[in-house]
């Protein structure tokens, strides 16, 4: 079995980095939330007593923090609905029997006699307007 060494690293650079935003007790509480070693490191019902959180600013309230209405509960809004197909389609195709042969042929390629039931069949080009 080979021993290895592992070299001794500072603990942490937490008071550096945080220094300017935390007080000394702030760095200290989160110093001991970190610890590596779990024998060492803080208990809950530690961090609660630590005088950290006994120094001012003071905790508010939790009624004096600002709430905002859940997502799911949010009734008045609606969803967006997919568009109504538009209307007129069958006054379209009653006009479109009631027209006179010769006046819904419309535009031809192709052949000079034009009959109906070609042209719905048909080949060719043809353009109605």
């Amino acid at each position: 079995v080979k021993k290895a060494s592992f070299t001794n690293n500072p603990i942490s650079n937490l008071r550096k980095r945080f220094s300017s935003r935390l007080s000394e007790l702030g760095v200290d509480l989160m110093q001991k939330f970190l610890t590596y070693d779990p024998s060492k490191r803080i208990t809950a019902e530690e961090a609660l007593n630590h005088t950290y959180l006994k120094e001012p600013p003071f905790p508010i309230h939790p009624s004096m923090l600002p709430t905002w209405p859940a997502k799911s509960e949010a009734n008045g809004a609606r969803k967006a609905q997919s568009p109504k197909p538009p209307s007129g389609g069958r006054a379209y195709k009653q006009l479109n029997e009631e027209v006179d042969v010769d006046s819904n042929t419309g535009f031809h390629m192709g052949n000079a006699q034009v009959d109906r039931r070609t042209n719905l069949l048909g080949p060719g080009f043809s353009l109605k307007f």
